[in-house]
C-alpha cells in the first residue's frame, strides 16, 4: 500500500490542488458551465438520440475494458476522478450555483449529467479488475519462485548428502 501511495503521490497532490482551485473559482466556473448548458436544447430528438448513443457507447466500451482488463493511463484516471469530484461538489454540496436538467422519462432524480457518475463507476470497476488480475499474477509468480527455491534447496541438500555419503 505504501508503494502505491509513493508512486502516485504527485497525482494525489495534484488532485487536492485542483479541488482547491475549483473551490476558489466556483462561481466563475458555474457561470461558464451555465453558459454552455444554456446553448443546448435538451428537448430535441437530436439531443436525446445523441445522448443515448454516447451513453450506450461508453457503457459498451467500459464493459469491453473490464472484460479485457484494460490498464488506463494514470492521467485518464486522474481526469475521470477529478471530473467526478467536481460534479459531486456541484450536484450535492454547492447546489445554489448550478442546476441540472433531469431526464423526464425516468424520474426527477436522474439527470443527464449523472453519466459522469456512471463513467466513474465503470472506471473504478475496471481498475479493481486490473488490480485483482495483477495481484493474482503476482501471487502465482511468488508461488512459482517459492517452489523453485524449495526444489533447488532440496536438490542442493540431496547433492551435499550424496557427496558426504560417497566420501565415507
Amino acid at each position: 500500500m505504501r508503494n502505491i501511495l509513493g508512486i502516485n503521490f504527485k497525482y494525489y497532490v495534484g488532485f487536492v490542488l485542483m479541488i482547491g482551485l475549483v473551490l476558489v473559482f466556483i462561481e466563475p466556473l458555474s457561470f461558464i458551465l451555465l453558459e454552455i448548458g444554456s446553448k443546448l436544447n435538451y428537448d430535441t430528438t437530436a439531443f436525446k438520440s445523441g445522448y443515448t448513443i454516447i451513453s450506450f457507447s461508453i457503457v459498451v466500451l467500459y464493459f469491453y475494458f473490464i472484460v479485457k482488463g484494460y490498464i488506463h493511463n494514470k492521467r485518464t484516471t486522474f481526469l475521470v476522478f477529478l471530473t467526478c469530484a467536481i460534479y459531486v461538489l456541484y450536484r450535492f454540496v454547492f447546489t445554489d450555483y448550478i442546476s441540472f436538467y433531469s431526464i423526464d422519462l425516468i424520474n426527477s432524480f436522474l439527470f443527464y449529467s449523472d453519466l459522469t457518475l456512471v463513467i466513474t463507476g465503470f472506471h473504478f470497476l475496471c481498475l479493481v479488475r486490473v488490480f485483482t488480475k495483477n495481484r493474482k499474477r503476482l501471487d502465482e509468480r511468488f508461488e512459482t519462485e517459492r517452489l523453485d527455491t524449495l526444489t533447488s534447496e532440496k536438490h542442493s541438500f540431496l547433492s551435499k548428502t550424496n557427496l558426504m555419503l560417497r566420501k565415507k
